[in-house]
């Protein structure tokens, strides 16, 4: 028996870019090729399934749950096609909301699992727990769950109906029951949670699939995602039994395998060998990826070309997420500038949302906005106090740069993990990195972590007072606590963040920035120049090093 398994796909589907700039890296086309490679080789012995985070990250996805809502959504579509077994609901389809998901489910003809998200009121399942699943006369139980932090990401209207129950014990719950009443011969687990890590919150760990594995007794194997980080290991039960953990690359770029060598005597499973490997499927697949997929789909694709590359407005200034580490940028001061325009707040707090997005000067298409700003985050207004405020610039620089004692040291809080050929990254999630707009501020960088922040005054002159409430402009995903820059760095308890929200708007910000670019038609950022790093003659040629080491020697 063979095993594949996807997850964090992110609605990438083609094998090349929409809009026609050349070959795109992963992708289901070639997911669905390799499959089909693997179904010639097993052909009765294949299971496949997906870790969630289908719905979210790219044209191909937004088009089909926003633009085009005729027939199946291209996502259900795809898998169906593919023949997947089962797959489990991820954070990121939730955050589509329940017009989005709810379509989505009812059009899969493969269950999509969530065992511990729980109708509320009641406590019943919202989505199917596990699935039972036969292979070779071997009986596969595969139970579904997803990591409980939801409610710190989104707001209460993507998942209104639902509560999110911790992973562990909710796993060991459903498998003594599935164990009872199914007599499965095989029990998989299959988890939205990162390996290990990420944020601890009164719902549970954010990623706990060691933890299941190490601590749920009757497991097999534990096939999860979330965290990004494609892993194979083999890690001890709670008895001493081996469990097979594997995650695979996001997007499409590779998927997970497994081996099964299982004998059955009778109804009893005497034998059971599993062993687990990477496979990038861009090497499996070539750079067509599935010919076929391009023929089924053409209708569609047209259509999608069509929409990302219609032409919004031009942008008079490079927009690029890279120079917003080492200072006020262009494109983080324009983010800024449409946030408190489209909602009239006194400040606002922004991070880039990739490394290395961006583009350069000229016109602008529908396409180049979905490159800049992937996420599909609501603006929100929030009531927060100016010491509020100044906690979480220095928990977020806290995170960002290092304390620094001489002038040839390193600023960015810089780690060794090599990736893409670049030997420097980011310890911390740069989507975490806010700034501020509407106060004038410097950051020190030769102070200790709490100390660097010194707040001047407001943009307009007036005094900033650290007890006065502000109305603050933030991200969806930052109101409710993501990145727990308002509840560690602000101080403010979890369950009173709903309490401060003065308002959520109704669209995403990359549709706010999208309509600014075609009511401006010429989108030209002046410099707002609300903050800076001092002193400036350790900081500018810390940048400069420190820019190099993430970036290389840039033309």
């Amino acid at each position: 028996m063979k095993w594949v398994h996807t997850s964090d796909v992110h609605g990438r589907l083609l094998a090349r870019e929409p809009a026609g700039e050349g070959p795109a890296t992963g992708g289901m086309a070639r997911i669905g090729a390799y499959v089909e490679a693997c179904r010639r080789e097993a052909p009765d012995g294949l299971v496949l399934t997906d870790g969630g985070d289908m719905l979210q990250g790219r044209p191909e996805a937004y088009y089909a749950s926003h633009v085009d809502r005729s027939g199946t959504h291209w996502m259900a579509d795809v898998m169906n096609r593919m023949r997947y077994d089962a797959a489990c609901i991820g954070n990121h389809d939730l955050e589509e909301g329940h017009a989005v998901y709810d379509r989505w489910v009812a059009q899969c003809r493969f269950p999509v699992l969530g065992a511990n998200v729980v109708r509320d009121p009641g406590d019943t399942p919202y989505f199917r727990p596990y699935v039972m699943l036969e292979r070779c006369g071997v009986r596969i139980a595969v139970l579904g769950l997803l990591t409980p932090v939801v409610p710190y990401w989104q707001p209460e209207t993507a998942w209104k109906g639902m509560r999110f129950e911790e992973l562990t014990a909710c796993a060991r719950r459903w498998v003594e029951r599935i164990r009872r009443e199914e007599r499965p011969h095989l029990m998989v687990a299959l988890l939205h949670s990162g390996k290990e890590g990420g944020m601890v919150t009164p719902y549970g760990r954010e990623n706990a699939a060691r933890q299941v594995a190490r601590e749920v007794e009757g497991l097999d194997m534990v096939c999860y995602g979330h965290d990004h980080l494609p892993d194979v290991e083999t890690v001890d039960g709670p008895h001493g039994n081996r469990v097979l953990c594997m995650a695979p690359a996001p997007h499409g770029q590779a998927v997970c395998e497994a081996d099964m060598e299982l004998v059955l005597q009778g109804d009893c499973l005497t034998e059971k060998h599993l062993s687990g490997r990477i496979v990038r499927v861009d090497e499996k697949g070539g750079e067509a990826g599935d010919g076929d997929f391009e023929t089924v789909y053409a209708d569609r694709i047209a259509a999608l070309k069509q929409y990302v590359d219609s032409p919004l407005g031009r942008f008079e200034q490079p927009m690029r997420c890279r120079d917003a580490f080492f200072g006020p940028s262009v494109f983080i001061d324009w983010l800024h500038r449409v946030q408190l325009r489209a909602v009239g707040a006194q400040l606002s707090l922004a991070a880039p949302p990739a490394l290395d997005a961006g583009m350069e000067r000229g016109v602008v298409r529908v396409g180049d906005l979905f490159r800049l700003y992937k996420y599909e985050d609501r603006l929100c207004v929030l009531r927060l106090s100016g010491r509020e405020m100044r906690g979480i610039l220095e928990m977020s620089y806290g995170m960002w740069i290092r304390q620094m004692r001489g002038p040839q040291e390193e600023l960015m809080r810089l780690g060794d993990v090599s990736d893409g050929g670049r030997g420097k990254r980011f310890v911390h999630p740069v989507f975490d990195f806010d700034t501020a707009a509407g106060i004038l501020y410097t950051v020190d960088v030769t102070r200790a972590p709490g100390e660097r922040v010194h707040i001047r005054s407001l943009a307009s002159g007036e005094p900033f007072e650290p007890e006065r409430m502000y109305t603050v402009a933030v991200n969806s995903h930052r109101a409710c606590g993501g990145g727990e820059l308002l509840t560690r760095g602000a101080g403010i308890p979890q369950g009173e963040l709903a309490g401060r929200v003065v308002r959520f708007t109704g669209t995403s910000l990359r549709e706010l920035l999208m309509a600014t670019v075609r009511d401006e038609g010429r989108v030209a950022v002046e410099p707002l120049h609300h903050w800076r790093f001092v002193p400036e003659e350790w900081a500018q040629p810390a940048c400069r090093r420190d820019r190099k080491a993430l970036f290389g020697n840039e033309t």
